[in-house]
């Protein structure tokens, strides 16, 4: 039985201010649509805004429908990141002082003028196609010009010099409307006022916004009263509350024409009254007043303003999101622990997720559902960015540690933090912990030699150069760059400086150095470690540095204190006592609340990890992997994880390629973003029945035309395949833009998505069309089609594959994408029916040679270029060439039965291409017969050959059409109607 077709992606907006009084009620509205919403908090940690993940269908299946991001207007950068991959946006935040306003430029004239026009450049960044912006009646209302009998309308503006002048206070309606209840000032100015309920409010917003015809400005206001007869109003409604000239009417009659139906002022009232009873704001007459947009945090009430109570618990806390460099590491390692057991949701960066010594990391406690491992490289910028898209902070453990002093290792560690920083800044990530080390504070001749060393002191990088110290020059260089980086691009940065191999030479006596220096060691236990590193994410302010030492001892006594622990190890027996000490502190660190462990306990814990992991038996081991040893599992057999699956999009998934390489991809684990133009359609359906889809496979709506439907489809992926390109009906000259700019898109999209790496599906026909070619020589991937020629003879779309192909690969070595191209054949399975149709195909054909492949070979090809082929590399996909007489003499060799075509034309024109450099790469097509074998036992199952043209590109669509290799030709046919759903499934079991 077919399975049914995949739910369709939910259109996905963005609301700013998601927390208050209004958008809190939008986004309500929005999830109740079935939309996908990105909410923009000052801190979704807050517990205020802990109502929103309460909200109905906030919580459903993954990809949940609500997402949190936390961003400020005045931010560009933390806008950009939220309205990434929305259709439209919803711009509701802005300040609401509750009193008088002291600063109303800094308070309200910025965050609103400035705070506006960052959320329109956000919404051009990412291609969002409509915004609503919510605006107040305070744009209306002061207009002393306009005439007083004359209802307000869209056409009215508040006098701004007039604004300026008057009481700097901004009221709120629902404010007012508990002062009128529980008695509040003495005396209350008659005004009318302006009421609209704040559902109406929503379906309002909403409403505009899926209005196609919708554009300019609109006033929203149901109903106008004056204070005295809204009091008499509540008094009538409500008996039992105490009892406590200037007039300007508003009119939504524009709204309203739209299809905007508010609800009745009583309803609005009464709803309101049962909020503030139940909230308990009217049982406090001489408490403070209430400002309305809290009151959502403590209730819920449904669309149609009864409440909902259900007894539940309190929702879990929101997880936050941070990222991990060098998580395999030592320090990596416990802090991943660490994490994971405090809540987080840790992206883990690696250089191979894959490799064996990363596998404990997946057996860490929470990590299953909590842990998400990342393939990057510090010196590979998109690969970090890529890892911490959807983070609020980093900690950046990942640096070289050196076997020696070598001076290459600087160039890493510098650029490395650099990456990291700039990293940081696109992916709009709020905090970064950077670890360093003491070899940034000890080396300073010039401190005091009586004065313990702070974070004030600098190791002297003059004294490190000529020391050749490249190690310690390269972590002070990266050290302070990270906090001057911060203090320029407004990145909260802290710097820990943490230092021990030591203690296992001082043990293993013989196995270590003869003789070892007596200097002072400052020494720190790694788990105390992870917590000076999560405690200055926490508390830490911007551009401060720490220091994560304990009080050091030299080695005599630490040896000393090692042979009253631990009687019966072989120690080290010479030691020279040596002038030079280092004490640094850290004080500092305590004084921000961390406590570490006792210097036995850490000696403790150490012996006794040394002894089970055999580190004691004359095996050296260096100490940044103890982590992956202690975690190794053990020898009963256990089962290791499954690591995550490699993420990858497909353009044009639907496609005769496009769903063949789907297929192979999902078969060799990977998961699949596919693009289709509308998930829905039936003729997509195929794709979720294939082996492993139901898991591994996510189906987006997406255009290659539209830029943003791209990133959004790309985000999380690390590699992009490319087959999606328009195949006209003709040799159209308009079919030019629509290829070049999409790829065009494609390339940018996957830039802001970090993606590594990029194939992009060319075509031969920007390969054969080249005059100065030899005429004996087959074309390789050096042989470009002669674009002036293509031109000229009004060949479009081998032009635009030319010049899509090119781009791709100019835009990839300019701009550090991976990019590789395969040169792919064009359709070839409608000549393969002709000849075998005979008369039900052109009654001559021209005996040309025809390239041909699999389908099938060109998936292979596809994902070999992925995983082997370097950047800016070009392959030919294609088997050795025959003519056509030729291929009717084999076929009617292996099927005798057919009527095949009779008339056949020689011609002088022979274009030969050679896929030696791909078959070089590992490329194994299969055989000819193989291949023709498997297209007539297609042909025969889908009823192809009962008089049907047909063309295979379009198995799953409606036309068909045909560009035939070599000269550019066009043959045409009617479109091939009968196409049944078992048909299209059939291909993929044959």
């Amino acid at each position: 039985m077919a399975s049914p077709a995949p739910a369709p992606a939910p259109p996905r907006v963005c609301v700013t201010g998601g927390g208050g009084f209004i958008a809190s009620w939008l986004v309500k509205l929005l999830l109740s649509r079935g939309y996908a919403v990105h909410a923009t908090l000052r801190d979704p940690c807050d517990p205020k805004n802990a109502h929103l993940e309460r909200l109905q269908d906030a919580s459903q299946a993954a990809p949940a429908n609500l997402r949190l991001f936390t961003a400020d207007v005045l931010d560009l950068d933390t806008l950009t990141h939220a309205v990434q991959g929305c259709d439209g946006v919803f711009h509701l935040a802005t300040p609401v002082p509750e009193d008088k306003i002291v600063d109303p430029e800094a308070k309200v004239i910025d965050p609103a003028v400035k705070g506006t026009l960052n959320v329109l450049k956000a919404c051009s960044v990412a291609k969002v196609q409509k915004v609503v912006v919510m605006s107040s009646n305070a744009a209306v209302d002061v207009n002393p010009d306009w005439p007083p009998n004359r209802l307000k309308y869209e056409s009215c503006w508040s006098d701004l010099a007039l604004c300026e002048k008057n009481e700097p206070t901004v009221n709120i309606s629902s404010k007012f409307l508990i002062y009128v209840m529980k008695g509040g000032p003495d005396a209350m100015n008659n005004k009318l006022w302006h009421i609209v309920d704040v559902r109406d409010v929503a379906d309002a917003l909403l409403l505009l916004y899926e209005k196609p015809e919708s554009s300019g400005r609109y006033v929203c206001s149901s109903d106008h009263i004056c204070t005295r007869d809204l009091v008499n109003l509540l008094k009538k409604m409500y008996p039992n509350i105490p009892d406590v000239e200037h007039k300007a009417s508003l009119t939504s009659q524009k709204l309203m024409s739209l299809g905007w139906a508010p609800r009745r002022l009583e309803e609005t009232l009464s709803d309101s009254v049962d909020c503030y009873e139940n909230a308990g704001i009217l049982k406090i007459l001489d408490g403070h007043p209430c400002r309305l947009p809290h009151l959502f945090s403590d209730l819920d009430f449904d669309m149609a303003g009864q409440q909902e109570q259900p007894e539940m618990a309190p929702p879990p806390p929101r997880r936050r999101v941070v990222c991990v460099t060098g998580a395999g590491g030592f320090v990596g390692s416990w802090l991943v622990e660490l994490l994971l057991s405090r809540g987080y949701a840790v992206h883990a960066t690696v250089r191979d997720p894959d490799d064996p010594k990363n596998a404990f990391l997946k057996q860490l406690e929470n990590a299953p559902e909590n842990l998400q491992l990342f393939e990057a490289d510090v010196l590979d910028c998109g690969s970090l960015t890529a890892a911490f898209a959807g983070c609020e902070g980093v900690f950046h453990l990942a640096t070289p540690v050196p076997e020696e002093k070598i001076k290459e290792m600087m160039a890493p560690t510098v650029e490395g933090t650099r990456n990291v920083l700039e990293a940081c800044s696109a992916a709009s990530v709020q905090k970064l912990v950077v670890a360093s080390s003491i070899a940034t504070v000890c080396l300073n001749p010039s401190w005091p030699q009586d004065m313990p060393k702070d974070e004030t002191s600098w190791s002297d990088k003059k004294l490190c150069i000529e020391n050749e110290d490249w190690y310690s020059v390269a972590k002070i260089e990266a050290e302070e760059m990270a906090l001057e980086y911060g203090k320029k691009n407004g990145l909260h940065t802290v710097e820990i400086n943490t230092s021990s191999k030591v203690l296992l030479y001082m043990i293993k006596g013989g196995d270590g150095p003869h003789v070892m220096n007596n200097k002072f060691w400052p020494m720190v236990d790694v788990r105390d470690v992870a917590d000076a590193l999560l405690l200055a994410y926490h508390k830490a302010g911007p551009s401060e540095r720490y220091l994560c030492t304990l009080e050091q001892m030299d080695l005599k006594h630490l040896l000393d204190l090692m042979k009253n622990m631990y009687p019966n190890y072989n120690y080290a027996d010479k030691m020279v006592d040596v002038d030079y000490k280092v004490e640094v502190t850290s004080e500092k660190l305590k004084n921000l609340g961390w406590n570490p462990r006792k210097r036995e306990e850490t000696l403790a814990d150490n012996i006794e990890f040394f002894e089970k992991a055999g580190l004691l038996d004359g095996r050296p081991c260096r100490l940044p992997y103890f982590a992956g040893l202690r975690f190794q599992s053990d020898q009963s057999g256990k089962v290791q994880p499954e690591m995550p699956p490699r993420r990858v999009c497909v353009t044009g998934a639907g496609g005769f390629i496009g769903s063949w390489l789907v297929k192979l991809l999902l078969s060799r684990g990977y998961f699949v973003h596919g693009t289709v133009r509308n998930p829905d359609d039936p003729k997509n359906a195929f794709l979720k029945q294939l082996e492993n889809a139901t898991e591994n496979l996510q189906l987006f709506k997406a255009d290659v035309l539209d830029g943003g439907s791209l990133t959004a489809a790309f985000a999380g992926c690390e590699g992009v395949f490319h087959p999606a390109t328009p195949v006209p009906e003709e040799q159209m000259k308009e079919m030019m833009a629509p290829a070049v700019k999409g790829t065009r898109n494609v390339l940018e999209a996957c830039s802001a998505a970090g993606v590594q790496k990029l194939v992009v599906v060319s075509s031969i026909a920007a390969v054969f069309f080249n005059p100065s070619w030899p005429h004996d020589r087959p074309k390789d991937e050096t042989s470009w089609s002669d674009k002036k020629l293509c031109m000229e003879t009004e060949n479009w779309y081998s032009l635009a594959k030319t010049e899509g192909e090119e781009m791709a690969l100019e835009y990839g070595n300019k701009n550090g994408l991976h990019v590789v191209t395969t040169v792919q054949l064009n359709t070839t399975t409608k000549a393969l029916l002709y000849i075998i149709q005979g008369g039900h195909g052109p009654d001559t054909m021209n005996n040309k040679f025809l390239s041909m492949v699999d389908v099938r070979d060109v998936a292979d090809a596809l994902l070999l270029a992925y995983e082997e082929a370097g950047p800016s590399e070009r392959y030919i996909c294609a088997l050795e060439q025959m003519d056509l007489k030729d291929l009717l003499s084999l076929m009617k060799t292996m099927y005798p039965n057919y009527n095949y075509v009779d008339k056949m034309v020689d011609l002088d024109y022979k274009a030969e291409v050679t896929s030696e450099k791909l078959k070089n790469l590992g490329w194994k097509p299969r055989k000819r017969e193989e291949t023709f074998a498997d297209s007539i036992e297609f042909f025969e199952k889908a009823g192809l050959l009962d008089g049907q043209p047909f063309q295979l590109p379009y198995l799953y669509r409606e036309t068909a059409s045909l560009v035939w290799e070599g000269t550019g030709e066009r043959q045409s046919s009617n479109a091939a109607k009968k196409l049944a759903a078992s048909a299209k499934h059939e291909c993929y079991k044959t």
